[in-house]
């Protein structure tokens, strides 16, 4: 038995921490004890894809991606878009929304209708979603988006119920939190 291997009673327990060749080996042994009992043998997962892990000596790391600003007034029409175009591998996980009101007719129901990361819609529905479900003191807020490759354009589409009356506005601030390739 190569001295890398581990016996029963050390797998068992889960004792010991494994490097890459232990946890080989571990399988391999976990593969045998199947084997003796007529199941099927396990097998390694992939790898997974290049964008989220990136070249050797990086490493994925929390970090923000302003998406930037809309202003719904006047004159602005109902609906607008906000577009960032992120330079490295970047997987948003939260959507970040914070709006500002300034007037008395500034109280129309912002609404996100489209959210594209590339060519694909990230909404199951076109109706779209309250923008409150992206408040700052939002809860369970996390999303399971597409990765987003280098230069791949990142869309959102905003709507309002009835736009802002002379001066008044509806300011909303957009970013993400997601891991990102980083030293």
């Amino acid at each position: 038995m190569p001295p890398y291997e581990i016996g029963l009673e050390e797998f068992e327990s889960g004792a010991e921490e494994f490097d890459s060749e232990e946890a080989g080996a571990a399988l391999n042994l976990v593969n045998r004890l199947r084997a003796r009992k007529g199941k099927s043998p396990m097998r390694r997962l992939p790898s997974p894809p290049a964008v989220l892990t990136g070249p050797r000596g990086l490493a994925l790391k929390r970090l923000p991606l302003g998406i930037g600003t809309v202003t719904f007034g006047a004159a602005t029409g109902t609906s607008l878009t906000v577009e960032v175009e992120p330079q490295r591998g970047y997987t948003p996980k939260r959507l970040v929304a914070a709006v500002s009101r300034t007037g008395a007719s500034a109280t129309g129901l912002v609404r996100l209708t489209s959210l594209m990361i590339g060519d694909v819609q990230q909404l199951p529905a076109s109706n779209g979603v309250p923008i409150e479900m992206f408040d700052t003191q939002a809860t369970d807020a996390e999303l399971d988006l597409t990765p987003v490759i280098p230069g791949q354009k990142v869309t959102l589409t905003l709507t309002i119920s009835a736009a802002p009356a002379g001066a008044d506005t509806v300011v909303v601030n957009l970013g993400f939190y997601g891991a990102a390739i980083g030293q």
